[in-house]
Parts: C-alpha cells; structure tokens; sequence
C-alpha cells in the first residue's frame, strides 16, 4: 500500500488554502462594488425624488392667494405659497422656503424640512419673467401678483461638479 507523502500533503495543503485565500478576495471584492452599486443607486433616487418634489412644489406656486401669498425670490432663495398634501392627506397651502443650507438643498414647508439634495455647496436661484427665447433671466422676483414663468436653479456641488435644473411655474395670476 503506498499512501501520500508528507511533502503530497503539504503542497496540497498551500494549494487549497491559495484557492480558499483567492475565492475570499474575489467575493470580498465582489461584495465591496455590490456596495458602492447600492449606495449609488440610493443617491441617485434621492436626488430624483428631490427633483419631483421641486417640480410639484414650484409648479404648483399660488401667488397673490392670501395677504401673505406674495413670492419673493432672491438668488439665496424663494419663498411663496404652494400646495402640498403630506403622507397623502388632502392638499392643503403652505408657505415654502426653498434654499442651500450647506451641504443640503432644503425645503421648508411649514414645520417641515425636506432635504431635496445633498452634497450642495451653493445654489442660485434665478427667474424669467415670462416664457419666449428674448427673455432674460432675472437674479430676483418679488410680487403679490404674479409668478415668473419659471425658476432656474443652479446648484454647485462639493467636488465641483454643476447642474442646473428649470422648473416651470403653474397657472399663473
């Protein structure tokens, strides 16, 4: 009977822990971009759901509805009133505060704070008056009867990076 010798066995010992050692790294590695895949993924529909949120915010904008229903924009940020149904309860107005609390695009409506994007460094605010292609883009707006056409918002991010946005307004008074 002739069996394995030690030198057999030992070489067959390095070369399964090489393959178990190789295997681990792998699914490691693996699992770290499963990570960052999910992680982006995440950030991406926050930043999509932010983006919804303005457009039904400022699209729905009611200007000169209540004594204090006037919309005053600056490029730092825009107030107006709006109308929003929370959790699915009924639509109801509320005042908005829409601005860049680094490092957070935030809205304020009422008590609430909503985060709409992140990793902002600064955001402009800008609006036209009325919609046609001779039409310059105003740094502030401020009536108690009237709405811009639209509202651009250009926001800077920490890394540099830039993106800019345009949400029209609704029916407009």
């Amino acid at each position: 009977m002739r069996g394995f010798t030690l030198l057999e066995i030992m070489v067959s010992l390095l070369v399964s822990t090489i393959v178990v050692v190789a295997g681990h790294e792998l699914f490691a590695g693996v699992g770290a971009v499963s990570d960052r895949l999910e992680r982006a993924a995440r950030a991406a529909d926050r930043a999509a759901n932010g983006s919804r949120v303005l457009m039904r915010l400022i699209g729905s904008m009611e200007p000169g509805s209540i004594a204090s229903g006037s919309i005053e924009g600056s490029p730092a940020a825009v107030r107006f009133l709006s109308r929003w149904a929370p959790g699915g309860r009924r639509a109801a107005q509320v005042p908005v505060v829409i601005s860049a609390e680094a490092p957070f695009l935030i809205a304020i409506l009422d008590a609430d704070t909503l985060l709409l994007s992140e990793d902002v460094e600064r955001a402009v605010f800008e609006y036209l008056p009325e919609n046609g292609s001779r039409q310059a883009w105003r740094p502030e707006w401020r009536s108690a009867v009237t709405a811009p056409a639209a509202i651009r918002v250009r926001v800077t991010r920490a890394d540099g990076s830039a993106d800019t946005s345009l949400y029209a307004v609704g029916p407009r008074g």
